[in-house]
């Protein structure tokens, strides 16, 4: 594509030349289009987009709190996360 879209710009060539350079390029590049130019899906995402995971709509704080340590933990015990306690500090 590249090589007939350069030869294309070289001065001095007949315009039916330089036309039939556009053409190659232009079928080339619509061959190679779906491979690096995806095509969008078409698959509706059931749920609010802007909020992917609905299911802590209704949690209180401290189900929201637990699930967070939960998560921590396991994050810890698989060496992802090291984590260290530090004292509250206290108020005056």
């Amino acid at each position: 594509m590249q090589h007939f879209f350069l030869r294309a710009k070289n001065a001095g060539r007949k315009q039916a030349d330089v036309d039939d350079d556009y053409r190659q390029a232009a079928a080339l590049a619509a061959l190679v289009a779906p491979y690096r130019h995806p095509r969008l899906s078409a698959v509706k995402v059931a749920g609010e987009s802007n909020n992917p995971d609905d299911s802590w709509r209704g949690a209180t704080a401290d189900e929201l709190r637990a699930e967070i340590q939960r998560r921590l933990t396991i994050l810890q015990k698989a060496g992802i996360l090291k984590l260290e306690v530090i004292e509250e500090p206290e108020v005056q």
